[in-house]
């Protein structure tokens, strides 16, 4: 993003010990001045007063001077951030791993990165499922179109867990459900990938992943968590023989 001629406005946490609100605003003034961006506002109190602001003008960036600043639950500052980005106003988090010591906290700033990075996939999980929205494009074998559990159809899911733990292969799977004359969600012959597929979907045990974060879906689940486990660990065996 180039910064140069870009509004912002500044939130400054004034609980936090390890860096004082002064020395806070100074940093950010610093970079402001730095960089060629005019702050239109700087905020002290809540982080609700940045957004209400920002919702009424034209703001290009929110700087922080580090992210764990927003909030003290890192859930709500992501969701807080995710909601920003969203409508396309860039949150800057300013201070590096090479910024004077006494600003740096005892954990990596690539830790606090990370660590927010990963409440960030949360949140735009939550959203999707606060919305009520599809996670992803259509919902897998065992469920209607709403989310409910489709009875016939999450019986043989449960067939096909079962089937695997008494030793059948994926393509034999595939090759039984093919003779039985069933099709796929899509209409489409069963494969030996379509049979891992289900076989590793997580979905079926009442959760929700996004990247490589999973949280508790609103969808009931169809396997439990053990016959999962299971499952998950002969397929890692039967990976390792290949």
């Amino acid at each position: 993003m180039h910064l140069k001629n870009r509004t912002a406005v500044a939130y400054i946490n004034k609980t936090v010990e390890e860096i004082t609100a002064q020395e806070q605003k100074q940093i950010i003034e610093d970079y402001c001045k730095k960089k060629g961006i005019e702050i239109k506002g700087i905020f002290h109190y809540s982080f609700n007063e940045v957004i209400s602001f920002v919702s009424k003008h034209k703001i290009d960036c929110v700087i922080v001077v580090k992210y764990k600043y927003i909030n003290k639950d890192p859930q709500t500052s992501s969701f807080n951030i995710y909601e920003l980005e969203r409508q396309g106003i860039k949150v800057l988090n300013i201070v590096k791993e090479n910024t004077d010591k006494k600003y740096n906290n005892k954990r990596s700033i690539q830790k606090i990165h990370e660590e927010f990075q990963e409440d960030v996939k949360r949140s735009k999980l939550n959203y999707v499922l606060l919305n009520k929205k599809k996670p992803s494009g259509y919902y897998p074998l065992g469920y209607n179109a709403d989310g409910t559990v489709n009875d016939n159809e999450a019986d043989l899911v449960k067939k096909i867990y079962e089937m695997y733990l008494k030793g059948y292969s994926s393509y034999k799977i595939a090759k039984w459900l093919n003779e039985t004359g069933l099709k796929t969600k899509l209409g489409n012959k069963y494969s030996g990938q379509t049979v891992q597929y289900i076989l590793k979907n997580v979905f079926y045990t009442g959760k929700v992943k996004y990247e490589d974060i999973i949280i508790n879906g609103r969808h009931n689940a169809i396997i439990d968590e053990k016959t999962f486990k299971k499952v998950q660990k002969k397929l890692r065996k039967n990976q390792k023989r290949k």
